[in-house]
């Protein structure tokens, strides 16, 4: 016996079938603006940071940016995830970084991380540690301590809400960032 399909049948087909695909977007969508992987979100926002910091780039050059560093990761079509990423990296721009007096410079690997540090003109250090309001970055900030060849000031900058941000002082003192001497709001580079 054979089965003739008609026309209005081929179309409910296509019509599940494209719903499915439109829903599986969206889940990825959805995963990408919140993700579930704490420490990818990290590395790639120390990338993208420290590019705009070293290149002297400026907070609307950051999404371009953003979308070179998420190729070949799984972030890569996700433009949800590279507009938040985007968007992180210009607020530190904007509120968090150091007036253009202060010097980017290397610091190297801290766990998975690449923290932004930072010389004054009269030799102070300073190292930013970005989290999303994570818990992880926080237990870098011995281990950054522990890696820097002197004295060093650590920000631990909450991106996503930078008022709760807090510095660690070479004193083992813990302030929060916001009227301390380690704000630098607006100062944007």
């Amino acid at each position: 016996m054979a089965v003739i399909e008609t026309p209005m049948a081929e179309h409910a087909r296509m019509t599940v079938t494209g719903a499915k695909v439109q829903v599986d977007r969206c889940a990825r969508e959805i995963e990408a603006g919140a993700p579930r992987d704490e420490v990818l979100y990290g590395q790639l926002l120390d990338r993208v940071v420290l590019r705009l910091a070293c290149e002297g780039g400026s907070p609307t050059s950051a999404l371009a940016i953003a979308g070179q560093e998420v190729r070949g990761t799984a972030w890569a079509g996700y433009r949800s995830g590279r507009a938040r990423l985007a968007s992180a990296a210009a607020s530190y721009l904007t509120w968090c970084a150091p007036a253009p007096s202060w010097a980017p410079h290397p610091f190297g690997e801290v766990g998975n991380r690449h923290p932004i540090a930072w010389t004054s003109p009269v030799g102070d250090v300073m190292v930013d540690l970005l989290a999303g309001g994570a818990l992880y970055a926080k237990s870098l900030v011995p281990v950054v301590r522990a890696a820097a060849e002197g004295p060093v000031v650590v920000r631990l900058l909450n991106m996503l809400a930078p008022m709760q941000s807090s510095a660690y002082l070479p004193n083992g003192q813990i302030v929060p960032l916001v009227g301390s001497a380690w704000w630098f709001e607006g100062g944007v580079r």
